[in-house]
């Protein structure tokens, strides 16, 4: 009789959480296995119709285009550790076991959408420094830039730019992150006037904010396209930490 109680009880407990098992699963073609101290993960970069996960991984989690299928209860992007992540194109996964707390700043420019205007004269033109938003340090190679966590849960760091000159033009601007595996996270910043109308001889100053593939050395591009079709690149190779 006490043999069936102690029974009972460890199928009870086991009902309220037992640990998840440490057997390997087979992710068939295109997967790629992980597991951590909570859970088992079969990760696919590209998945595509009719696609199923693993009877003992069955729940699925949608990561850009591929998949992960786990064994986690209510499993997000978020909660998902590095080594699932690896090779996915969604910059939210992994993220929770991340510490990078702290808010990403908000974007701060002048829209000129929906059109470009006809410059002033002089045209304002953008500095070629790309600026710690903190310290207003001209970021060099190999600098570190701080990261944080954007209001959609993804990761996010920011810069500033100066502007030279009281004249604006305007230019359509985008941001691409390239991670050390050659991951990418573009932004789209927008069509920005390169001065304000109350601004001095000495410019504006806005703030860029753009999502990240991870943490680690990265390449940041920040492309200016001008209403002549003129192309501008700058470029920096960061690394990116939290604190």
């Amino acid at each position: 009789m006490r043999t069936s109680y102690l029974l009972y009880c460890l199928g009870l407990l086991c009902v309220l959480g037992c640990p998840t098992s440490t057997t390997v699963v087979d992710c068939g073609d295109g997967g790629s296995y992980s597991e951590d101290d909570v859970g088992r993960y079969c990760s696919y970069i590209v998945v595509r119709g009719g696609f199923t996960c693993p009877p003992a991984l069955a729940n699925a989690v949608p990561v850009g285009t591929g998949m992960v299928c786990t064994d986690l209860r209510e499993p997000t992007p978020e909660r998902l550790p590095p080594t699932a992540c690896e090779g996915l194109d969604d910059p939210r996964c992994g993220t929770a076991s991340r510490a990078c707390a702290g808010p990403t700043r908000e974007t701060e420019y002048l829209s000129c959408s929906p059109g470009f205007p006809d410059p002033a004269f002089p045209p304002g033109e953008w500095t070629r420094d790309l600026l710690d938003v903190d310290t207003e340090l001209a970021l060099e190679d190999g600098d570190r830039l701080v990261v944080g966590t954007q209001p959609d849960g993804s990761l996010g760091a920011s810069v500033a730019m100066r502007t030279e000159g009281a004249g604006f033009v305007c230019s359509f601007i985008e941001i691409a992150a390239i991670g050390s595996d050659g991951s990418e996270v573009q932004t789209i910043i927008g069509s920005a006037l390169t001065s304000r109308s109350d601004a001095g001889p000495g410019g504006s100053r806005y703030v860029f904010t753009f999502g990240v593939p991870g943490l680690g050395p990265t390449v940041v591009r920040v492309s200016f396209l001008g209403i002549s079709g003129a192309l501008q690149v700058w470029e920096r190779e960061l690394e990116l930490i939290c604190e």
